[in-house]
């Protein structure tokens, strides 16, 4: 018998991914108390003026108690922007083992544009 960790049984309720102690933690920045969450890669052009807002910091899988904190499971590094007339959006150029210096989109709102069904059945 072969067991697929991570796969969900048909009957399994689909939940929203969580932080510290869930099997699978995405993506997300820290930010004035709310958790912005991996979006997608930038559009081209970038909106402009950004304004920079810091250096974030990978935390791994810990609970976030500071802004600018990367919570995922890749190690990241790199700099925080906001657009002020998109306040639901974090700028992020980021450097991992896989991608370098790329923006990503990190939506405050990520919920509520897609948000999560839970118990659903297929």
């Amino acid at each position: 018998m072969l067991l697929l960790v991570g796969c969900a049984e048909k009957d399994d309720p689909i939940t929203a991914p969580e932080l510290p102690g869930s099997d699978v933690i995405y993506p997300a920045v820290f930010y004035r108390g709310e958790l912005y969450y991996w979006e997608r890669l930038s559009r081209k052009p970038l909106p402009q003026p950004l304004t920079p807002v810091g250096e974030i910091e990978y935390i791994g899988e810990a609970e976030p108690d500071t802004d600018l904190q990367f919570i995922g499971m890749f190690q990241v590094n790199g700099t925080a922007y906001l657009y002020a007339e998109e306040p639901d959006i974090l700028y992020v150029c980021l450097t991992t083992d896989w991608m370098s210096d790329t923006f990503v989109m990190f939506n405050r709102a990520y919920y509520e544009k897609y948000p999560v069904v839970e118990n659903e059945d297929n």
